[in-house]
């Protein structure tokens, strides 16, 4: 597997699977998760499953923004509406599309 360079952008995928009833306090509340304005996709037949994408600059910016303060508060404003957390680490692919 390549190693990432610390320099490049990274994406993450949060996956979230809410609480049957909780959705609509996570969706007030998840947005407090990202540093900007997030984008949020629901699953059509799974209505408590959430995911959502972000780009960053680099894999620093990424790691600050987690262990801050502000990103600790949000998580704790969702904590009981959470069943399941998993964030995915990406990368692009320089060699996709192939020639």
């Amino acid at each position: 597997m390549p190693q990432l360079d610390a320099g490049e952008p990274i994406w993450t995928v949060d996956t979230w699977i809410v609480k049957s009833e909780r959705e609509a306090h996570f969706l007030k509340n998840c947005g407090a998760l990202g540093p900007g304005k997030m984008t949020v996709y629901r699953d059509v037949e799974k209505v408590s499953f959430f995911w959502s994408p972000a780009k960053w600059e680099n894999r620093g910016a990424l790691d600050e923004w987690r262990t801050s303060d502000q990103y600790n508060a949000g998580l704790a404003l969702v904590a009981d509406d959470v069943l399941e957390h998993k964030t995915h680490l990406m990368e692009s692919v320089p060699e996709f599309p192939p020639k």
